[in-house]
């Protein structure tokens, strides 16, 4: 029995040394603005970015923002048509692609749109090439309510072909779309299982959209009573690479909210066929502590089976588990209440990432209120599949939203947020964190050493947002964020103030992280302001930035 002993300590004690002596390597930043050249008299506010990196070819990468089409004189402005014509679509919104690894970016106007912007829009790439995007069709015009959401939906598009090469991607052709009730914040995720049939590989584009359906929302004189008050979703297909595509609507909820689930549905995809789903589920009976505010428990939700089960999204019982209880998650509100600085934080501000190298360990991230009313980010991992959770060396983040999370095949975590924070003289700054940790197999915290640990990306002052009210309303940097990972490189994206000296510069740099290399696409002037093309002065505005980590080449 004391030989085992000494074996497992001296196995433990190997494990940690090697995993140490792996990430002692120094690490590369690169950080890209998206906006291309021939936009740079862009003052538009490109909020909300997610990403997509292609595993067949991970040069290609496409990524998304609420970005306008660049022939806005033929659509109506924001928010909705202004005539009564609902004909869909009149025009079309751009998507971000770059073909040489996110060095350079171009728009391609290719999601249908009512107004000539994304709404509410997010990408992935399958392991096979194939692109899915899915995005909210957006306002439209009403003879009798005018512009407004009240028919909103979505839809879920898919390249034409596969994109291997560096070829262009032509168009997008939709395979399911979901009009006429309100839906919001459709989020995509996608993978590609390999069956043998008949001694034959056959490859599955296995797609999942996590979405809320406002529309069965207790206060809806439309909703469905079969589901009322239960409104977490995803939507699920075996087989998204065919067309047309089936994509089936599962109930994630199983308990009648207050009113409905607040906020996103979220969802992590592993190999061997475990999805897992992160939710709020409002405190039935719990009165709101403000009238922005929610009493919520975040919940987790998980299939074994790609969803192909005939129960699915069952593994953790019939009403998941919980995370945290007696959470106090703010509403997308405008007025006094669910504001961080001059940013809107809400029930958006929700994470999931399951270990490619594990498909029982699963982290996760969500925001709330702590006891002091502070709005404070909170992250936690689980190594049994979702049934117990731990936030051992994951400290809550106060004045911090926009969570997302990933995780490299040679076991590094990645944590990438926004935090408002204050210097001496009362200055208020944004900043983008990322973080790097790390867990060998056996759970242990591998000591930092020279691997790094946090790194601020960006760094902006508050008051160089707009005013909480401006352009009707709609949040400056967004209420998401994305980070991904393919191999052991991390790729992400976040929305910041655009002028050059709120990117951290390459003369600041961190001792254990050697390198950042901003790079800029739109023109840029001195002394940190913008010009167009013709060196007029514009003003600064929000533009989404790529950022690309990876181990210095020697």
């Amino acid at each position: 029995m004391k030989l085992r002993s000494y074996l497992r300590v001296i196995i433990l004690f190997a494990s940690i040394l090697l995993s140490a002596k792996s990430f002692s390597q120094r690490y590369e930043i690169r950080i890209v603005n998206m906006i291309p050249r021939e936009r740079s008299s862009d003052t538009a506010h490109d909020g909300e970015p997610n990403i997509a990196v292609n595993p067949a070819n991970p040069q290609i990468i496409a990524a998304s923002a609420f970005t306008f089409s660049s022939n806005r004189q033929w659509c109506d402005t924001f928010p909705c048509y202004r005539i009564p014509d609902s004909s869909f679509p009149r025009c079309k919104a751009p998507i971000y692609l770059s073909m040489d690894g996110g060095n350079n970016w171009e728009l391609q106007e290719l999601v249908p749109s009512n107004n000539g912007i994304t709404h509410d829009i997010t990408v992935a790439f399958s392991d096979t090439g194939y692109l899915y995007v899915t995005a909210l069709k957006g306002c439209q015009y009403s003879p009798a309510r005018g512009p407004n959401n009240f028919m909103k939906g979505f839809f879920i598009l898919r390249s034409k072909a596969v994109v291997r090469l560096s070829e262009q991607i032509e168009s997008l052709i939709r395979i399911d779309q979901r009009f006429g009730f309100v839906h919001d914040q459709p989020w995509i995720e996608a993978v590609t299982s390999i069956d043998t049939i008949s001694g034959r590989p056959v490859f599955s584009d296995r797609v999942f959209v996590g979405v809320n359906k406002q529309q069965d929302a207790l206060s809806s004189p439309a909703r469905d009573t079969m589901y009322e008050g239960r409104t977490a979703r995803v939507l699920i297909s075996g087989n998204a690479e065919i067309t047309p595509t089936l994509f089936n609507a599962v109930v994630i909820e199983s308990i009648t909210n207050n009113d409905k689930n607040p906020g996103a549905v979220r969802v992590a995809i592993h190999r061997s066929g475990k999805v897992y789903a992160i939710f709020l589920r409002s405190i039935p009976g719990v009165p709101r502590p403000t009238i922005a505010s929610e009493r919520c428990r975040v919940v987790v939700v998980r299939d074994d089976s790609f969803g192909q089960g005939l129960v699915k999204f069952d593994a953790l019982g019939l009403n998941g588990q919980v995370v945290a209880d007696n959470q106090t998650t703010t509403y997308h509100r405008l007025g006094d209440e669910g504001w961080l600085g001059r940013c809107r934080v809400g029930g958006s501000n929700l994470a999931i990432a399951a270990d490619p190298n594990n498909d029982q360990h699963v982290f996760v991230g969500w925001c709330s209120l702590n006891a002091e009313g502070i709005y404070t980010l909170n992250f936690r991992q689980s190594w049994d599949g979702g049934l117990t959770w731990t936030n051992d060396h994951l400290p809550s983040i106060p004045n911090a939203m926009n969570p997302a999370i990933a995780m490299t095949s040679d076991g590094r975590v990645g944590l990438l947020y926004q935090q408002l924070v204050a210097d001496l003289s009362g200055i208020r700054w944004w900043e983008t964190h990322f973080t790097m940790k790390h867990w060998n197999l056996t759970g242990v915290l591998v000591p930092e050493g020279e691997r790094g640990g946090e790194y601020v990306l960006s760094r902006f002052r508050d008051d160089e947002l707009p005013e909480r009210n401006s352009e009707a309303g709609r949040p400056p940097v967004g209420d998401y964020l994305d980070l991904v990972a393919v191999s052991n490189v991390f790729y992400g994206v976040f929305s910041a103030i655009n002028t050059p000296n709120n990117i951290l510069p390459g003369e600041r740099r961190d001792r254990r992280f050697p390198i950042i290399t901003p790079q800029y696409n739109r023109q840029q002037g001195n002394a940190g302001q913008l010009t167009d093309l013709d060196g007029n002065l514009i003003r600064s505005s929000v533009d989404p930035f790529f950022f690309k980590v990876e181990r210095k080449r020697s």
